[in-house]
């Protein structure tokens, strides 16, 4: 693995780590897509939780419908979910101290309006 394809590594505890060390995690984007979104949803069941990707690609806000392009749909186990909704409002936490409120659009579900 070459140094160009390789991340700093942070510490995560991950559920099989609680009993153990903590371990030093190396992230290796060799073969990572990358992605635009500007839409997201989310689905779940009992045994995971499904987070739909997509591109709304309409220029015209007063039209009767609105097509969006899903480009990829993510699926997680409700364990996994759970440390993304974790380390998603940490970088959120970080991101609005140095920058600001990001508010969400008024007609967006939201929990808790925010």
């Amino acid at each position: 693995m070459s140094e160009s394809n390789r991340s700093e590594a942070i510490t995560v505890v991950t559920e099989d780590a609680v009993s153990k060390a903590e371990r030093r995690l190396v992230w290796n984007d060799k073969n990572m897509r990358q992605t635009f979104a500007n839409v997201v949803n989310v689905a779940a069941t009992n045994e995971e939780v499904s987070v739909l990707f997509g591109t709304n690609r309409s220029w015209h806000a007063e039209v009767d419908e609105v097509e969006i392009d899903l480009t990829d749909r993510i699926i997680l186990t409700p364990h996994a979910a759970k440390r993304l909704l974790v380390l998603l409002d940490r970088a959120m936490k970080t991101y609005e101290g140095r920058h600001g409120r990001v508010a969400v659009h008024p007609g967006a579900a939201t929990e808790g309006g925010g």
